[in-house]
């Protein structure tokens, strides 16, 4: 048995022999009992123990003191004694007292050791060398070496897909987590054999709240002497923008530096509807709650256009800006460049946008040139082991994701449209464990989303507050926490989001989609035989609602708008009343949202796993970092993956060459996704979703 209560202490109890093996019959073994603690200083680097060992048969008692210490990574000297302290008639005696003492030099994947055992003489007189032994280590697990490199140069390959969990599945394409991400550029910055970072940036789409704390960690590198490069696959917007904060950037002779800036483009489809006799209609709290528009109206209101404009302002000034600070020039100049993309590679130098032009496989020489570094990139990074000789410390900081579309019931994904689902469901249960979880001893609600149902936001929150009664809960606001997204971070204790995440929409609407024409045109009918209830028909898919139905449902969404207010206002420092001012559907960027006093503090993840972890009395670094809920096994593939990837196989396209990554194909994708959203939903379900479908690209 052993009992670790900190990464200082340690106590442990063994019994040996308790069915008394015999050597030959009627001659067992004694049942022996060894009890002893352990005491680590300075992480490990000296640890002394003992262990008092009592043989049944006999009474025998025997000591065993033992010291050892890692001065230096990969030179460690230990000592041990074993002294017996009683013998088996009960008597002091230190005859065939050993002591054995030993230096082992590690090399990281071999070593080698060597020990010599000195055991005195009976009844004490003398002592003479009674072993000597050599030992050679070979491994698979680095461990600390007195050879630790330096000067290592190491690749971060950000050509793949990055998703917030990531996944990796033996029948759909696999993305890296963008936690592990972050903890990895944290732990380059961290490791004294780092000198510097190559990122290659690739056609991956980040949303701009991850561009912006990817950004951050470059420049966290560079401030702690890290030097950083950008290999630039894909000159986007948001990878130039990311690129920005890198001491080189570097670009391909085969692409043309083209950050195009943003465009918002919303699609409506109320004519079509209209065509095929379907009538839309609905009832929202909040003029800036814009998201039933698209189903009701052939074009953006103005409140619509005032807050996407806004929104698409402050991404526009945030790139400028940072590219503007990054590359040392004018904003006008940023601007000029953007407006007259896209700029041949030596166009883009002449302009110091970039630094250099060169293929990939001339990586290694340009960093010879301009850093003088005489090893070789290193494809991955692989981290130096820990001195803590297997005694780290269990505590664990969960980070539970919401993302996607907010529903009851389980977590998914969308059949055949695609689009992540969370389920209040799903996350309840997840709850119920972390409050049961010793181990856990502080939660960050990782938010990307916009929202959905409205009961199913209000469970989650409910969750999550009473998950906040026994450990610190930190929300982490993503690309987007809007609406429902922003009613379910509310639950936390403290809320961060980056200056780009949309959040806010704090509203709330209902409605319906009557087929009545449609349906004649297709020679059904309905006969209403009986109905008894003034507004027994509000979910009638053969006709509209009626001024009673109308008045039923704006009096229900009324008080789950001031339920909204009330829930968000306990953990927010502000009012009812001042909470309203914000609300009514507008939405807000984090930087705003802060000053608006929605949001706590502007920052990423890592931020508020920092945060969670001093408000759980821990030190930075000290916990592990898992993800809830629990992913389902590999082979399970959600449905809309599995229908994209039997869609390129019959193309006999690879999945970089998917319908969805051309023009037409990703533009047919958001509209199939964004106009069949209803579905997901009951006619007439009371729904917290932001901006009608926003696409900002």
């Amino acid at each position: 048995l052993q009992w670790r209560p900190s990464p200082l202490m340690g106590f442990g109890l063994a019994l040996r022999d308790v069915n008394r093996p015999f050597l030959s019959p009627g001659r067992g073994l004694p049942l022996t009992v060894a009890s002893g603690w352990a005491l680590r200083f300075f992480q490990g680097a000296l640890v002394v123990d003992q262990q008092i060992e009592w043989a049944s048969a006999d009474g025998a008692l025997a000591w065993t003191p033992r010291i050892r210490t890692e001065p230096i990574p990969g030179i460690s000297a230990y000592a041990r004694a074993d002294l017996p302290l009683r013998s088996r008639r009960g008597e002091p005696n230190l005859s065939f007292a050993s002591l054995t003492a030993g230096l082992e030099l590690s090399l990281g994947r071999s070593g080698m050791r060597s020990a010599v055992g000195i055991r005195s003489g009976r009844n004490g007189d003398g002592a003479d060398v009674s072993s000597w032994s050599n030992t050679v280590r070979l491994s698979a697990r680095p461990h600390p070496s007195v050879l630790s490199p330096k000067g290592r140069w190491v690749e971060v390959d950000l050509t793949q897909r990055i998703a917030e969990r990531g996944t990796s599945s033996l029948l759909a394409p696999s993305s890296l987590s963008f936690r592990n991400l972050l903890l990895k550029l944290e732990a380059i910055g961290s490791d004294p054999s780092v000198d510097g970072v190559v990122a290659s940036l690739g056609g991956q789409e980040l949303g701009y709240a991850q561009a912006w704390e990817l950004r951050e960690r470059f420049a966290a590198l560079r401030e702690g002497g890290t030097r950083v490069a950008v290999f630039l696959e894909a000159p986007s917007f948001v990878n130039a923008y990311i690129a920005s904060s890198a001491s080189r950037v570097w670009l391909p002779p085969s692409q043309p530096y083209s950050p195009q800036g943003l465009t918002a483009t919303q699609t409506h489809y109320a004519e079509a509807l209209d065509s095929i006799g379907v009538e839309a209609e609905f009832i929202r709290i909040g003029a800036y709650k814009s998201a039933p528009e698209s189903y009701i109206q052939s074009r953006p209101s103005p409140e619509e256009v005032e807050q996407t404009t806004a929104y698409v302002d402050t991404l526009y000034d945030e790139v400028v800006g940072g590219i503007a600070q990054g590359r040392s020039l004018d904003k006008q100049e940023v601007r000029s460049m953007i407006d007259h993309v896209p700029a041949p590679p030596g166009e883009a130098v002449e302009r110091d946008v970039i630094d250099s032009v060169l293929y990939r496989d001339e990586l290694d020489n340009q960093l010879r040139e301009q850093f003088g570094v005489t090893r070789l990139l290193e494809s991955g990074y692989n981290p130096q082991p820990s001195p803590t000789h297997g005694w780290e410390g269990r505590a664990e900081v969960a980070v539970l994701y919401i993302d996607g579309t907010i529903i009851g019931g389980s977590s998914g994904e969308a059949p055949l449209i695609g689009g992540q689902l969370t389920g209040s469901e799903t996350i309840g249960e997840t709850i119920d464990r972390l409050i049961r979880d010793r181990n856990v001893e502080a939660v960050v609600v990782r938010v990307d989303s916009p929202g959905g149902s409205a009961t199913a936001s209000d469970q989650i929150y409910r969750d999550l507050r009473r998950l906040a009664q026994h450990k610190p809960v930190v929300a982490s606001m993503g690309n987007v926490a809007a609406s429902g997204g922003y009613y379910v971070a509310a639950g936390a204790d403290e809320i961060y989001a980056t200056p780009t995440t949309l959040t806010g929409s704090i509203g709330i609407f209902a409605g319906k989609f009557s087929a009545g024409r449609l349906l004649e045109r297709l020679g059904v009918e309905q006969r209403e035989i009986a109905r008894r209830g003034r507004v027994a028909g509000r979910q009638n898919l053969f006709e509209p609602w009626s001024d009673a139905e109308r008045e039923s449902v704006g009096r229900e969404i009324h008080y789950l708008y001031r339920l909204f207010l009330r829930q968000a206002a306990e953990t927010r420092p502000l009012s009812m009343d001042e909470l309203d001012d914000a609300a009514r559907g507008r939405v807000w960027t984090g930087r705003a949202a802060r000053d608006k006093k929605l949001v706590d503090e502007v920052g990423g993840l890592l931020d508020a796993i920092r945060r969670a972890e001093a408000k759980a009395g821990l030190e930075s670094g000290e916990a592990r970092y898992r993800p809830y809920p629990p992913r389902d096994g590999l082979l399970n593939v959600p449905m809309g993956t599995a229908m994209a990837r039997l869609a390129d196989k019959l193309r006999g396209e690879s999945s970089t060459r998917s319908l969805a990554s051309t023009a037409l194909g990703t533009w047919f994708e958001r509209t199939v996704r964004s106009a069949a959203l209803p579905l997901l939903f009951e006619q007439r379900e009371p729904l917290m979703l932001p901006l009608s479908p926003l696409h900002v690209e």
